[in-house]
């Protein structure tokens, strides 16, 4: 704090000095760019060359938005890529009947054995958690079951 009472002070004289002078020539880069704003502003200031600047900013932004679209399209690509053999398996294993006919046998029958035993357990907090995993398994058996029975038609062995 200044030993100075009162505001401190505003304007141009509130600005402190940058650490470094600025360059004494611009590079080709900082000349590039005033050179662009410069003609710009040009254009952007003639109403017959209005259209061509907002248009040609338009085009840079549409440019840079189908450049994002077009990475985020190759990374979807490399996942399809990457689990596209693994898709395929999982397809041809719920074509295959006896295995979806085992798997949903064996949901059914730990399902209506859990619900047998949940009828002869005393204990009040182990009795609902059998029942209610014993009447899931069923459930999902069964509709294993139907899924497999109506929906999916085997396919000849290749």
């Amino acid at each position: 704090m200044s030993d100075a009472p009162g505001p401190p002070p505003l304007g141009v004289d509130a600005i402190a000095e940058p650490a470094t002078p600025p360059p004494a020539l611009p590079d080709e880069r900082t000349e590039a760019e005033r050179q662009e704003f410069l003609l710009y502003k040009e254009l952007a200031s003639k109403p017959a060359f209005r259209s061509v600047f907002l248009s040609e900013r338009e085009n840079k932004r549409l440019r840079k938005e189908l450049d994002d679209v077009n990475r985020e399209r190759r990374e979807f690509q490399a996942c399809i890529h990457h689990l596209g053999p693994e898709n395929a398996l999982l397809k041809q294993a719920m074509h295959d009947l006896r295995g979806n006919f085992t798997i949903a046998a064996l949901l059914l029958t730990g399902g209506s054995t859990s619900v047998s035993i949940a009828g002869a357990i005393s204990n009040p907090t182990l009795k609902p958690i059998t029942l209610i995993s014993g009447v899931a398994a069923s459930i999902i058996g069964f509709v294993l079951t139907m899924y497999t029975f109506l929906w999916i038609k085997p396919r000849s062995p290749a």
